[in-house]
């Protein structure tokens, strides 16, 4: 998503695994076989509940429970246009199995939202939602991250702070949670499984019950 892999290169492992296997699904497609590949975007919280992927490699959340415990933000020039929840992505594909299950339309589809709101008005958001919380230029917001990590090892930024290491500024940061570059052809998100709006509502959801579980999760510790 957003690589820009060609075949041949061996950059980036989880995008060329990505692209293997993608290509194993079209050689068994050109076998007969009936198959569609889904190239999931970005998945926040569900929008009907508000629950999200606990601490198991999830960048996007970590990144967002570890900005709302630094108290920060990074501005980032970039919309949420590949961020979309988990129960619209999920019923969005069952749908189409169904669909496909009783005809031959059998493709490839991504996934886009086509009206994103921008990362700074979501991070406004959380700010609405738990007063305190700051939007601040990349360079402060790296410095402060990477030094609460470091004291906090148990935090949710220490669980992608390496995956950071390597981003330099706002652009890179921009870059790394960017809209994929999709065909024009069986993109879900606009006219086709409209996207749902973030709101609001929905982010102070969000923001509750990730306090709501950490407080569960220290308990239980």
């Amino acid at each position: 998503m957003g690589y820009e892999l060609v075949e041949g290169d061996r950059r980036y492992s989880y995008a060329a695994s990505k692209y293997t296997a993608e290509r194993m699904v079209a050689a068994a497609r050109w076998r007969g076989a009936k198959a569609s590949v889904y190239r999931l975007p970005f998945i926040t919280a569900s929008l009907a509940t508000s629950h999200f992927r606990l601490n198991r490699g999830d960048f996007l959340h970590n990144f967002l429970s570890g900005c709302l415990e630094l108290g920060a933000f990074p501005s980032i020039d970039q919309d949420l246009s590949a961020v979309l929840p988990v129960d619209y992505v999920a019923d969005t594909i069952v749908n189409l199995i169904k669909q496909n299950a009783t005809c031959d339309g059998f493709r490839d589809y991504d996934f886009i939202d086509s009206s994103p709101i921008s990362f700074d008005h979501f991070f406004h958001l959380f700010g609405a939602a738990l007063p305190g919380q700051e939007v601040v230029p990349f360079a402060k917001w790296n410095q402060r991250a990477s030094s609460y990590a470091a004291n906090h090892l148990a935090s949710p930024l220490a669980r992608i702070i390496t995956l950071l290491d390597s981003v330099t500024d706002a652009s890179g940061l921009a870059a790394m949670l960017s809209g994929p570059k999709c065909s024009r052809e069986n993109v879900l998100g606009g006219d086709h499984y409209p996207a749902p709006a973030i709101t609001k509502d929905f982010v102070a959801k969000y923001v509750t019950h990730i306090f709501s579980t950490a407080t569960t999760l220290q308990n239980k510790d």
